[in-house]
Parts: structure tokens; sequence; C-alpha cells
């Protein structure tokens, strides 16, 4: 039947060109979707977090290093300071014998003489002071008044238009130090001696809260910096800094260096050396010794090298 054919042929070719343009959209869409404008293992124009997570592996041992400075060897460095005295002694009036033969300094001429330090038998103060509660805070900047103002919309960590946070991107831009200040308190004690080997405290241990050290580079990426632990996004969108940014560096006059891991000798072993440079130190010495690379006790890991030189008698 010519009547029921036709509209059947009819039929089928718009449910073929409706089909061929679904099909055609949807690869459209497809290519759309998948386009990308960088290239990249991941979709996006952000890295992974599992991928910065492998570049900071390349910075680790300068960031563990220097963390471990802001927590536990700056610590023990202090605490091996130790208390130092200063004695209150005024030379014209601390006159001993000539004859006394104590051992002290001589300042004046015959008859009598000044000392400086304890005359046996006389009683003198003693001024003793010490270091505790060192800190190393965030890097911060001074903010000028004038600009408190402007400043204060774009920066919501002013403190009164006087302190801000200062971001490696700024010391980049504008040539200066990525550091923080560095404070400590300062205790005070006064003691008095009688000449006899006995003393006693005569006042209260003062403290001087919070006192300028001055200020100390700050490694990026490390505990102390405002980048650290921070996304991709973040540092892109709120820091202007790399999305891949892994530190490891110190940024001085805007400039970023890096300090060389070097590898050291064995602690407290000893190793036989032959250098031409040791006959330099005398007559007697040969170009050969025994360097032993001490470290010290108090766990802080700081090391002497002393070396024992192999002399001769033939000059």
């Amino acid at each position: 039947m010519p009547t029921g054919g036709r509209p059947a042929s009819v039929s089928s070719s718009s449910a073929s060109s409706s089909s061929s343009s679904s099909s055609s959209k949807t690869s459209a869409d497809n290519n759309k979707k998948i386009r990308q404008s960088v290239p990249s293992f991941h979709r996006g124009h952000l890295p992974q977090n599992v991928d910065v997570h492998k570049l900071r592996r390349l910075s680790a041992p300068h960031v563990g290093s220097f963390d471990y400075f802001l927590s536990t060897g700056l610590r023990r460095g202090v605490a091996d300071i130790g208390v130092h005295e200063v004695d209150m002694v005024n030379p014209a009036t601390n006159l001993v014998d000539n004859a006394g033969g104590d051992g002290s300094a001589v300042i004046g001429g015959r008859g009598t003489r000044a000392v400086v330090g304890h005359v046996v038998g006389k009683t003198s103060d003693t001024i003793q002071y010490w270091i505790e509660n060192v800190k190393i805070g965030m890097p911060t900047k001074h903010v000028p008044p004038s600009y408190s103002s402007s400043s204060s919309s774009n920066n919501n960590n002013n403190n009164g238009g006087r302190v801000a946070r200062l971001y490696p991107r700024e010391c980049r831009e504008l040539g200066i130090h990525y550091t923080s200040p560095l404070t400590a308190d300062v205790r005070i004690q006064i003691v008095r001696r009688d000449g006899f080997g006995n003393e006693s405290t005569t006042s209260n241990v003062f403290k001087l809260s919070q006192c300028n050290f001055g200020m100390l580079p700050i490694m990026v990426m490390s505990t102390s910096c405002h980048l650290a632990n921070k996304t991709p996004h973040q540092l892109v969108h709120q820091y202007k800094e790399e999305s891949t940014e892994f530190g490891g560096y110190f940024i001085v006059s805007g400039i970023e260096r890096c300090v060389r891991l070097l590898q050291v000798a064995r602690s407290n072993f000893s190793t036989c050396i032959r250098r031409s440079n040791y006959c330099n130190r005398g007559r007697l010495y040969t170009d050969m010794g025994v360097a032993v690379r001490c470290q010290r006790y108090n766990g802080d890991m700081t090391t002497v090298t002393n070396t024992l030189h192999y002399l001769t008698t033939i000059w």
C-alpha cells in the first residue's frame, strides 16, 4: 500500500536525523568537558594534594631541620648558655696590701693596690642574669599610622595600624627580608658574697618580659611561616603564591636563598687524615693527624673537631 509506506519512510528519516543530531551534541559536550587549557595529569588548573605532597617531600629535610630548631634546638641552646655574673666592685675602694699575694689583677702601684674581683674577707655584690622563655613569632611588618585605614581593609590581621602580617610574596616584590621577631625574658638577681665562700640573695628575681633580640630569618613553609599547611587553592587565591610551593629556603633582600645540606664526618669517630696544610702550623708538624668530631653531651647536636697531630724531630 503506497499510502501506508510513505509515512513510514518519512518517520524513519526523521528518527535517524534526530538521533544523529543528539549524538553529535553529546560528543560536543564531552569534548567541552574534557578540554583543558593547561597540560596536567589531573583535570583542572590546580594540582592535586597528592602531587603537592610529593613535591614537599623534596624540601622535607630542610623544613624538618628548621622546625626542630624552632621547637627543640633553640630551647636547648639557650639553656646551655647558663647564668652570667657581673661583679659590682669599685676598684677605687677595693684596696688590698701589695704583700697579700692573692693573685688578683693589680691596677695600682706599690703600698696598696686595687683589685678586680672578690677579696677574701670583704663583702661584695654580684649581679646574676640569665635568659628564659625564648620565642620566635610569625613574620610581621610595621605599617605607618597614615596607611592604617587603607591597610586594614586589605589585611584583617592589622594590629592598630602598626603591625601586620608579612608574606613571602611581599618580600620578593619589595626586596626585603622574610623575618620574625626573636624575644626572650631576662631574669636578674643580686647575690651578696661575704668573701669566705658564703652567699645570699639580697633581692627578688627581677623579670624583663619579652625583650627584643632582633629579627630572625624564617624558612618558607616552616611552622613559623604563614604558608605552612596551606592547600594549593589557598596558596593561589589567598596568598598569591605558586600552587606547587614547597618551601625549604629563606628570603633575604627579596632573593630566595637555600642553605645547602653538607655531608660531615661521623660524630665521635676518629679518622686518620693526611693534609699538606698541617705542615704550616709549625716546624715539628707533619702532614699526618687523627681528627675526631666530638659531639656535646647536652643533646643540642653541636660538635667540635679535635685533631691529634703527628710531630717529628727532624727540621
